[in-house]
């Protein structure tokens, strides 16, 4: 086996087994948008304010807030934007090392683990900001607009679901299986 399928082969592996992390059940989404760390990623579509802005209308209209919930509401995502954008833009840098360490021609595995910890740490940061910017607005709703975002919630995540549940078109082309065809 040459050198470059051994690098393959454990970046597979390291890939494989956090597979649990990255493909496990997301949490609810925050109240007025997606997480804050979406923009960080190259491609990653519009940046946080502009869907939050746009989210945030949206939610305050549905749970008829009131001007002073808009206010404190607005006033903690400028806060936790600017800190998750803070914390966020150390990734970049950690993925490029991190790339780097897996090419290297002597792929040194606990320095790999050291610096997916690493990774994993800013991640879990910025996941758990996100909760507390949803705990905290959460913290100004009444029962009753409590009771709408929950709702609201629950529909979100019944789109979300009914989405990943649609069939895609991505298996084997039609026709019989590759063990039933006519190889001479």
């Amino acid at each position: 086996m040459d050198f470059q399928k051994l690098k393959l082969f454990v970046f597979i592996l390291l890939v494989s087994g956090s597979g649990n992390i990255l493909f496990a059940e997301p949490p609810p989404p925050p109240p007025f948008g997606p997480e804050p760390f979406d923009f960080f990623i190259p491609g990653g579509g519009p940046g946080p304010r502009e869907r939050e802005d746009r989210n945030f209308e949206r939610f305050s209209k549905e749970l008829s807030l009131s001007p002073e919930q808009i206010a404190k509401a607005k006033a903690a995502t400028d806060k936790r934007l600017s800190l998750s954008k803070s914390i966020g833009e150390k990734l970049p840098a950690l993925h490029e090392s991190l790339r780097k360490l897996l090419e290297s021609p002597k792929v040194d595995l606990v320095a790999v683990k050291s610096k997916l910890k690493e990774i994993s740490e800013i991640q879990l940061e910025l996941r758990f900001l996100h909760i507390q910017g949803r705990l905290e607005f959460e913290s100004i709703l009444n029962p009753e607009q409590k009771q709408k975002l929950n709702q609201l919630h629950k529909e979100r995540l019944n789109r979300i679901k009914e989405r990943r549940d649609f069939p895609h078109h991505h298996g084997p082309p039609p026709g019989p299986p590759p063990g039933d065809r006519d190889c001479r």
